[in-house]
């Protein structure tokens, strides 16, 4: 075949393939400007939805008044943070199911900065808002939020309280369901005869103004005389198959243990549960023990002291069984697998307080260290603590080896004190030797710590950073051992707790980064 014929043959190709380009072009675009107009109709006809908190700041002697004579102002305070943080636990599990949901923080008491600080850490990742409640009485500061979520655009907006543990997903749902379909406004009783939830869709705005009016606040006849008002108004109104119990009174403090797993006695009689991993600690433990004894601020704030040893060949478990028979406070000693993060995770699984403090066994507490931690934590937001840090180097009386030391020595010492107090407070990143402590519901929240050779300090901390401040106690510092600096040298220690840090960040498990840490000391982890 020549050339001129085999040209000729390729050139009867050109317009079949010139109208099959044409034609996959001019479909592509169609598909693509469809694609888009879809979704454009998809977000404009999807239908938002609002839920509204109406909360208050926690503060002592204002909060659950009611429950002050049972559980005193600050138990009152912390049931009330406890509550609100529950439900919206409950509320950022709901974009799932439920699309196109937002939420509002309503709050008497307080400021925005306030607020912010106790629950903006703990909502990120839900469309949320925090805004103060508008007006006097309830009937009018609900009216105002109906009004203000409708203002925004909502399709329907439904308003709940923040004293009742016991709303759950399903309730919720179920509340969307009803105005999605049949109703245009939603109630949901109270077992005190008040209601727990009321919603609205749009349709409700021809009656929003008077559907509040005329109700007896606080008393036994507000849900019966809500349903009345409604049907006066002509309300198409659904009614939540569950009754609920809000907490206002001490005989609702059940209800309050069942679904926020807090027990009564914790939040009347708080007290400190403190575990101590240790291994080869003989020399320490028995000094960090009695230091314990003699610096907290009442013995009987002291639950016990566990003892999670990671097989010591010293004589660290007869020094301990020695101090347990003297000892004015209940001490247990329990055996685990090595490996710090393996036994606190150990310790803290046999620990019955309230309040956890995980400490080294090399780490000498300050004077009232459990008021100075409890009162750290008391503060709304603050979900765990450490206390400042130093060095017994600096302190003659722990540490009389410190003459022998260098003056250069000493001042990288400081440069390691001045370091670490300053990660502390300005990046929340306090380490395992500051002594972290929390709550055990925060403890539980976030998972406990990781069965670890190493970094669980520094991920137990990375996670409560998800819930809220991670901060330093005031008063006076733990002072730790400065052994590690004295045999391996500032380089080594500091440097090489910085490299791993960095291929933690990178990707690097932490159970490999424990054997180029510890070596031939490690066992190979499973």
């Amino acid at each position: 075949m020549s050339d001129v014929q085999l040209g000729n043959k390729h050139a009867s190709f050109k317009p079949l393939l010139n109208k099959y380009t044409y034609h996959f072009g001019v479909a592509s675009c169609i598909l693509v400007i469809g694609s888009f107009s879809y979704l454009i109709w998809l977000q404009k006809n999807r239908r938002k939805r609002e839920i509204v908190l109406f909360t208050r700041y926690p503060a002592f002697g204002v909060t659950k008044t009611r429950l002050v004579p049972e559980l005193g102002s600050v138990g009152a305070s912390v049931a009330q943070t406890y509550m609100t943080e529950h439900i919206l636990s409950t509320l950022k599990d709901l974009p799932v199911a439920c699309h196109s949901l937002d939420v509002t923080v309503q709050y008497n008491g307080g400021t925005r900065e306030d607020i912010l600080y106790w629950l903006e850490r703990r909502t990120k990742g839900m469309n949320i808002d925090f805004k103060p409640q508008k007006g006097e009485g309830l009937g009018v500061k609900l009216k105002n939020a109906v009004k203000e979520s409708f203002s925004k655009g909502h399709d329907y907006v439904i308003v709940i309280g923040g004293d009742i543990p016991g709303i759950s997903k399903e309730i919720l749902l179920e509340a969307v369901t009803h105005l999605n379909t049949s109703a245009d406004m939603v109630l949901g009783k109270a077992a005190d005869g008040g209601y727990y939830l009321v919603g609205f869709s749009k349709l409700a705005t021809r009656y929003i103004d008077d559907i509040f009016s005329d109700i007896s606040w606080g008393t036994s006849e507000v849900f019966s005389q809500q349903v009345l008002q409604a049907q006066q108004l002509g309300a198409k109104l659904g009614i939540l198959t569950t009754v609920l119990q809000d907490v206002d009174n001490p005989e609702d403090l059940c209800v309050f243990e069942k679904y926020v797993g807090v027990s009564i006695q914790n939040l009347k009689h708080p007290r400190w549960s403190i575990v101590i991993p240790t291994v080869n600690e003989g020399e320490n433990i028995e000094r960090t023990l009695l230091n314990l004894v003699q610096r907290c601020s009442s013995t009987t704030k002291l639950a016990e002291i566990i003892i999670s040893d990671g097989g010591s060949t010293d004589n660290t478990v007869e020094k301990i069984k020695g101090f347990i028979a003297t000892s004015p406070v209940p001490v247990k000693l329990i055996h685990s697998d090595p490996g710090r993060g393996i036994q606190l995770r150990a310790g803290a699984e046999q620990a019955v307080g309230e309040y956890l403090l995980f400490l080294h066994g090399d780490t000498t507490v300050p004077k009232g260290f459990d008021k100075l931690a409890e009162q750290c934590l008391l503060k709304p937001g603050n979900v765990a603590g450490a206390f400042l840090f130093d060095l017994d180097i600096f302190h003659q009386d722990k540490c009389p080896e410190t003459d022998q030391d260098s003056s250069w020595f000493k001042l990288k010492m400081k440069w390691i004190v001045s370091i670490t107090r300053w990660r502390g407070r300005r990046r929340e990143l306090p380490f395992g030797d500051q002594g972290l402590f929390m709550r055990r519901k925060t403890y539980e929240q976030v998972g406990g710590f990781q069965p670890l050779y190493l970094m669980e300090d520094y991920i137990m901390v990375k996670k409560l950073h998800l819930i809220g401040h991670v901060v330093i106690a005031d008063g006076d510092p733990v002072i730790t051992s400065s052994r590690r600096w004295r045999t391996r040298g500032l380089i080594k220690t500091t440097g090489l707790n910085q490299l791993i840090i960095l291929a933690y960040t990178l990707g690097v498990h932490p159970n490999t980064l424990a054997r180029w840490y510890y070596g031939d000391r490690l066992k190979k982890t499973s």
